[in-house]
């Protein structure tokens, strides 16, 4: 499937508001990964976040780095704004960019470059690594976070399972999401040094699987192919909803979501 950054902007500039909401993983993520950089206790001067969001992430990361000049960068306009009214901290610049065309930004002027539950979005993740090498300083850190291959694996084979039985052409309904392996290659590429990637899951419940379609509709998650036409869409949609109410249901009553996360820790050679 080929990401289309318009449709991108457009999700996440609806998803502003009800973000925060409805983003309990991600921000059950972005402690861990504060943890981590916590834990690293480097010397940091210059930061560069990217796909801040709103902000939540990088509210942890200027309680961290009080002395650090931190530039938070976003794809989506609307983010930008919510988390600039959230974030009142002086040494926060946010920045409306692109994460995949950092031109305008300064060779080797970082000393980390962090993202939090966003890399997985990126259309040419090639590129994204090899402009962040430019932008690390020698010796510089690079570390983030990525949704995995087996999230929502219980919606897909959901999806999958109903659409096999209406005899219906398969459509991809999430965004395929790239594995701890192929992230490895692709650093090793971009020249990055060593490099360590840890994978982790969580489950989280929701009261329905209508809940976890609106909860991944209000972080600006839902993206999809239309192949299907409406009619056929809503039929398989009803069906799946059905289904997955029926076979992922825990002793409390309520659904589950599988979320799988990756985590990335690497260098630019010194």
């Amino acid at each position: 499937m080929i990401i289309h950054k318009h449709i991108l902007e457009k999700n996440f500039n609806k998803a502003a508001h009800t973000y925060d909401e409805y983003s309990q993983v991600q921000q059950k993520i972005a402690h861990h990964l504060i943890q981590t950089l916590r834990q690293k206790n480097d010397r940091v001067d210059q930061i560069l976040e990217i796909g801040c969001g709103t902000g939540y992430f990088t509210q942890l990361l200027a309680e961290t780095y009080p002395d650090a000049q931190i530039t938070a960068i976003d794809l989506a306009e609307n983010m930008i704004q919510k988390a600039q009214e959230q974030i009142e901290e002086a040494n926060v610049e946010f920045v409306l960019a692109d994460a995949e065309e950092l031109s305008e930004f300064s060779s080797e002027s970082y000393d980390l470059i962090v993202s939090n539950a966003a890399v997985h979005w990126l259309q040419r993740p090639r590129c994204f690594l090899d402009g962040i090498m430019r932008l690390l300083k020698p010796g510089g850190s690079y570390l983030s976070t990525a949704l995995g291959p087996d999230t929502f694996l219980e919606l897909r084979s959901s999806f999958q399972y109903v659409e096999k039985k209406l005899g219906v052409q398969p459509t991809e309904h999430l965004v395929p999401l790239t594995s701890m392996e192929d992230w490895a290659i692709r650093l090793e590429e971009s020249g990055f040094q060593g490099t360590e990637i840890e994978d982790h899951w969580l489950r989280q419940v929701y009261q329905d699987c209508r809940e976890l379609l609106q909860s991944i509709k209000a972080t600006g998650a839902n993206y999809r192919s239309n192949r299907q036409s409406i009619f056929e869409a809503r039929k398989i949609l009803i069906r799946m909803m059905k289904l997955y109410n029926q076979a992922y249901r825990n002793k409390q009553g309520l659904v589950y979501a599988t979320y799988q996360w990756i985590q990335i820790m690497t260098k630019k050679p010194g």
